[in-house]
């Protein structure tokens, strides 16, 4: 399935974080978002995020990357907000402005479906694209009332 140019108006979010890098992620014993996902999940963070804007979606927002996708990078799980003026202890906040993504559609059991889609940005722009990844501000957006299905959102110019 080919990616589909978006413009995404801004949003604020609220959540937890981790820095890490492709290369921590690909060895199982150093592997950190498996990790956030579990203590996201379990200790039902998102009930503990104020001003949440719709339930039913959580994000996890790829930033603060070094260089590329073979740097360092945050991976914050979080929910919108409409205000980020309380930020509860342990959690951070982003506001991500209006830009311009390819959305790719990961589809079938998580994480491997996740897995994949990033395999398949990665290939999709070591070719010759007509876009480039500007390394910003990443997200995969998580809608519960899909459980198979994740749009990934790469930003681009």
């Amino acid at each position: 399935m080919q990616p589909q140019i978006r413009t995404h108006k801004g949003m604020k979010f609220i959540g937890i974080e981790v820095k890490t890098s492709n290369q921590l992620e690909a060895d199982p014993t150093t592997a950190q978002i498996p990790k956030l996902h579990k203590k996201f999940l379990e200790e039902q963070i998102e009930e503990q995020i104020p001003n949440r804007i719709d339930s039913d979606l959580y994000f996890a927002i790829y930033t603060h990357y070094e260089n590329d996708h073979n740097g360092t990078y945050s991976l914050i799980l979080s929910s919108e907000v409409g205000s980020v003026k309380e930020v509860p202890e342990g959690m951070v906040a982003i506001n991500i402005p209006t830009a311009q993504y390819l959305v790719f559609t990961a589809e079938g059991n998580t994480p491997q479906a996740i897995t994949r889609t990033w395999k398949d940005v990665w290939a999709y722009f070591s070719k010759n694209s007509d876009y480039q990844r500007t390394y910003t501000t990443d997200f995969e957006v998580y809608d519960k009332s899909f459980p198979d299905q994740v749009d990934v959102y790469i930003a681009v110019k």
